[in-house]
């Protein structure tokens, strides 16, 4: 009952001074709403595991030798098949193709997995079925290929009846045989895949097969563990088939290493980046709201200062002191929920923004931050935190107040030292967090600025590049390098062209070396 007297009261204060309450809830807001969002990147790229059943017994091969975890197929296949730890391992890389249905050519992104991957995925189809062993003994064992449940709906418009269309994938046909359930995109969270085709067929996909050979390094691995299989057990495992490998391969294998580490950014490649650049937003956003409170701080105690007069004539009459900050505190805590529904509001509209943001580049990346429920939670503490924060600023002034004085004085000159003081260390504190907030801000944005302004060693003024390729149009090798040299003649010729040129990769597009 005494609550809600307290919130009562808390209100009709506020109401009476709408522009100092406007403006606690928008600077509360904008220091909630950047902790949420952080949060809410941190939980869905880092906190939430791989959406498959079980997820801590998925785990990925890495290799301290190299930086991008990857392995040549015979070496993935040796674990595969000498281990008593794993219940499924499975190999996986993807490769831009070009799908043909409906009339309709386009390029998009395949994951070709071994038969073992969706094992180790352990999830079920959404419709039909799922790649198996049986579609991956060798190369055209299968004609079967697997959509993601976001290329089912955006591509085929979400046909219940798509099992059994016939598709062509770089001009090979295949028989849709099911469809991924809705939130599997995959083993790796920042990149979503549109189909699932079998590794078997790599050269026919590519046009290069490479799954035999030793020292092509380029496929993937992902394992499940079994049950009652210790992490420290797996990996002696994998030291002993590492040392076999090395002296059956000493040319081929040297320096191999199995690792077991989470998956989801391709092993530590860009895990470890990530995890280090979401601990310095969380950093910066702490100190946006500590910032926020240093502020609300002054404004509750320059506040309470000017009700001074008002709390000594209720302390006068037998008002409990205890009680009236228990009064200050609950209008803090008001101040702080209301703050943080906003914060909520606008952190909800960010996330969806970054989830639906795709990067400009031709690579899928997907970032899987969509709000989540246990957001409106995270504000939820946040906001009690902030209000304990600056809530408790006017205790000492609420204790020291001495009736008789304020009175006398009408609470103008009573304890103005001290009250000065307070602020003056209120402001302080905000004014070095601002400093070190708006540093850093201008040091990234210094760096980022250096980094795409960075010599390169070509000057990209005034290019422009296309890509095509004609594998999807079924060129053979011979037409296609004629088909190149006749577009390079006639691209040459064009008004305003000074040079043109043609490559299977170009600088900087992260497509691997030429």
């Amino acid at each position: 009952m005494n609550i809600l007297q307290d919130l009562r009261f808390a209100h009709r204060q506020l109401c009476r001074a709408p522009g100092f309450a406007f403006t606690a809830v928008v600077i509360l807001s904008l220091g909630i709403a950047a902790n949420v969002i952080v949060f809410g990147v941190l939980q869905g790229l880092i906190l939430r595991p791989l959406n498959v059943p079980h997820p801590d017994q998925v785990m990925e091969l890495s290799s301290s030798s190299q930086a991008y975890p990857i392995y040549s197929y015979p070496q993935i296949r040796d674990v595969r098949d000498n281990n008593t730890v794993f219940s499924s391992i499975a190999a996986f890389t993807f490769f831009n193709v070009g799908l043909e249905a409906n009339g309709v050519s386009r390029p998009v992104w395949a994951y070709e997995v071994s038969g073992q991957y969706f094992e180790v995925a352990g999830i079920n189809p959404f419709l039909g079925r799922l790649l198996q062993r049986a579609d991956d003994v060798h190369p055209g064992a299968s004609d079967a290929v697997v959509l993601s449940w976001p290329a089912w709906k955006s591509y085929f418009n979400g046909d219940l009846n798509i099992v059994g269309r016939k598709v062509r994938i770089n001009k090979r046909g295949y028989t849709v045989v099911g469809v991924t359930p809705e939130g599997f995109y995959g083993t790796e969270k920042f990149f979503q895949p549109d189909v699932f085709v079998p590794l078997a067929d790599i050269g026919s996909i590519e046009g290069v097969d490479t799954l035999e050979q030793r020292r092509t390094l380029k496929e993937s691995a992902i394992v499940r563990i079994k049950d009652g299989v210790s992490l420290p057990q797996a990996q002696a495992v994998l030291n002993a088939i590492a040392d076999r490998l090395k002296k059956e391969y000493p040319t081929d294998d040297d320096g191999l290493v199995f690792r077991l580490v989470r998956p989801g950014f391709a092993g530590e490649f860009l895990g470890g980046p990530i995890d280090e650049f979401l601990i310095g937003v969380m950093v910066l956003a702490g100190i946006v709201l500590l910032a926020a409170c240093a502020n609300l701080g002054g404004l509750f105690a320059l506040r309470t200062m000017d009700r001074k007069r008002e709390i000594a004539i209720r302390i006068a009459i037998g008002s409990n002191r205890w009680h009236i900050f228990r009064q200050i505190l609950v209008e803090a805590l008001l101040v702080a929920i209301f703050a943080g529904g906003c914060a909520c509001v606008v952190a909800w509209f960010a996330l969806t923004g970054l989830a639906n943001w795709h990067p400009p580049t031709a690579f899928p990346f997907k970032f899987l931050v969509l709000p989540q429920p246990s957001l409106i939670v995270v504000a939820l503490l946040i906001s009690v935190l902030a209000a304990v924060l600056f809530g408790l600023l006017p205790l000492r002034q609420i204790f020291k107040t001495d009736p008789n004085e304020a009175i006398k004085t009408g609470g103008i000159h009573a304890s103005a030292g001290r009250g000065w003081a307070l602020r003056d260390l209120l402001l302080t504190a905000q004014i070095a967090l601002c400093c070190v907030t708006v540093t850093a801000a201008f040091v990234s944005w210094r760096g980022l600025a250096k980094a795409m302004n960075m010599d390169v060693g070509f000057n990209p003024t005034g290019t422009v590049r296309t890509e095509f390729d004609l594998g999807w149009a079924g060129y053979k090798p011979e037409p296609a390098a004629s088909f190149q040299k006749e577009l390079l003649n006639r691209v040459s010729r064009l008004p305003g062209v000074q040079t043109a040129g043609y490559a299977n990769v170009t600088p900087l597009s992260l497509e691997g070396a030429p």
